[in-house]
């Protein structure tokens, strides 16, 4: 009677254990396949937000390079239209036009406003 009972208690034991068995591996299959497309999804999505990222910083540094050409033309308008600037270009012309005017010539012209377009480069740091 002692080993009947025995027997049953193995069988029955052995059982139990399929028994978890088979329901720890149908728990862990959809967990496992869950796992598999959030991490897959995951990749994906970290791609697309590591491109928009890369795409916002390339807008961004446009609009600068943009920026700065235009803050450069504008200075380049307002010197150009400055008195000094008009009378400056009259003269360094006629001195190159008249080839037969001294180096001299060109040197006092050269020195009168050479230190304006000085200031003005180190002001603006071109």
């Amino acid at each position: 009677m002692f080993k009947q009972e025995e027997e049953k208690f193995n069988t029955s034991l052995s059982l139990s254990y399929k028994l978890i068995l088979i329901m720890l591996v149908i728990s862990l299959v959809p967990l496992a396949i869950s796992a598999y497309l959030n991490i897959s999804g995951s990749g994906g999505a970290l791609e697309e937000a590591n491109f928009n990222q890369l795409n916002a910083i390339k807008t961004i540094k446009a609009n600068q390079i943009e920026n700065f050409f235009a803050e450069r033309k504008g200075d380049i308008s307002v010197l150009s239209g400055t008195p000094i600037v008009k009378e400056s270009f009259k003269n360094f012309d006629r001195v190159y036009q008249n080839q037969a005017i001294e180096n001299s010539i060109y040197n006092v012209f050269l020195n009168r406003f050479n230190s304006y377009f000085s200031t003005y480069v180190e002001e603006y740091g071109y």
